[in-house]
Order: structure tokens, then sequence, then C-alpha cells
């Protein structure tokens, strides 16, 4: 074999040499790079678990914080309603004035005014008794005169009252209906003319209040930064007692309640 035959085979056996080591490390890559088979020899058909149909009832209610409590037993009453109760109201009607002389009633002008707090409200969160209590501090006025031109006399009377009240409301309407029992006074100065001559008197006389009636509180507007106003309005019977006479009032009143 000449030299040149023989380095011709030599470089022939060289390259073969060189594809064969290639294709091994291509295959080699290509093994590592394949995904890893997932094997089944865990999943035995035999070991899967059974899980019930439905889950066991809990036997016991679990446990809730003390803060968790609290919220839940808390109730929102003031937060949806946000008003604080009071009430400022003009008073009209017509008093029965008792007649002193021969019985039998005489009947007048009354006006007024009244402050009312609703007690339950601002000291209760309960939705239902926060609607049920509220006082009345009053100021009626009422008048009479009778006589001839020669002789003539004329009454004021100035009641002054204290009155809580037991409401009951309609459902979630603004309307209830109430119970009243108060105490006060009643100032009454008095005139009389004769023949140009005029003799003033006057006396105060311890009264009770007693009356029912209706009572209705409309919300009018929710304010933004908490409280709320509404139109407040009542329908009432009251009566006064001084001494041994009852004086009947039938009239309303109309204001507004915040």
């Amino acid at each position: 074999m000449s030299a040149r035959t023989a380095y011709a085979v030599g470089l022939l056996a060289l390259f073969a040499s060189s594809l064969v080591h290639a294709q091994r490390k291509t295959k080699q890559e290509s093994d590592d790079d394949a995904p890893i088979p997932y094997s089944d020899d865990n999943r035995d058909d035999d070991e899967k678990r059974n899980l019930p149909r439905r889950s066991e009832p809990t036997g016991e209610r679990p446990d809730e914080t003390e803060v968790e409590q609290l919220d839940r037993e808390r109730s929102r009453a003031n937060e949806d309603d946000p008003s604080i109760g009071i009430s400022f109201e003009v008073l009209v009607g017509a008093m029965l004035l008792e007649s002193s002389r021969a019985g039998g009633v005489q009947p007048s002008f009354s006006g007024g005014g009244r402050f009312t707090w609703e007690w339950t409200r601002s000291l209760l969160s309960d939705e239902f008794t926060r609607e049920l209590g509220f006082v009345d501090l009053t100021y009626a006025y009422a008048g009479e005169g009778d006589g001839t031109k020669e002789v003539y006399g004329h009454t004021d009377f100035h009641y002054f009252t204290l009155a809580p009240a037991i409401a009951y409301p309609f459902g979630k309407t603004p309307f209830s209906v109430y119970g009243q029992l108060g105490i006060g006074f009643n100032f009454s100065p008095s005139s009389i003319t004769i023949d140009n001559t005029t003799t003033h008197l006057s006396g105060t006389k311890f009264l009770f209040q007693y009356g029912l009636g209706i009572r209705a509180r409309p919300l009018v507007v929710n304010f933004k930064n908490g409280g709320a106003m509404r139109i407040s309005f009542r329908f009432e019977l009251t009566r006064f007692r001084r001494g041994y006479m009852d004086d009947t009032m039938l009239g309303g009143s109309i204001g507004v309640t915040f």
C-alpha cells in the first residue's frame, strides 16, 4: 500500500469516528430533554380513596371569638335610623274650659309649644324598644272672658307640664299611638273691671295632665355626617285637671325632630 493510500484510509476512519461520536452525543441530549414519563406504579385501583357522597354533619358549632359574638349581637338600629329623638313643635287647638259657675264648658283657642325627648332612642339600641318612650315639656295657653259693659272679667290660663308617654308603633310606619300622664302647674292671672275700675288677681294651682293621641315622624333627610331630620306631628286629646275642674284640649302640633 502506498503512502497516499494509507493517508486517505486514515482520514476516512477519523471522519467516520467523528460522525459516530456526534450521533451518540445528539441522542444523549435528546434523551435528556425528553419529559419524564409518569409512573402508574403507585396508582393501584384497589387502593384508591373512596370519598363519601356527603360529608358527615359537624358535631358541634365552632366556637366564636368574643369579638365575633359581640359584633353578631350588636344592633344596627341606630345606624339605620340615626335620629337622636329631640323635637320642637308648635301646639294649636281648642281648649274646652270647665266653667266654675254653673257647669258646662267654655271653648277657647289654645296655643303653645313643646319640647320632646325620646329617651328610649337615646339610651336603648333595640329597634323596637327605641320607639316606645318619650317625655314632653309643654306650655299651653287659653283664656276666657265674660260680663257686661259695666262689669267684665277675664282670666288667662297658662299650663306648664312635664309628661312621660308610652308609644306603640304601627309596624315599620312612622306612626304610633301613645298614652300620657304627667304633672305640672297652672298659672291664672285674672282681672275684673267694674265701672272702668280694674282689679287684678292671680293664682297658681297644681295640675295633672293625661291623655292619648297619634304621633308621626316621617323622615325628611339623612345627614352625611350623621343624624337625621324628620317632620313630626300629632293629633291629641289631652286633659288638665286643676283643682276640681278638668280642661280638655283637642288639637295637635307640628314641628321637626332631629
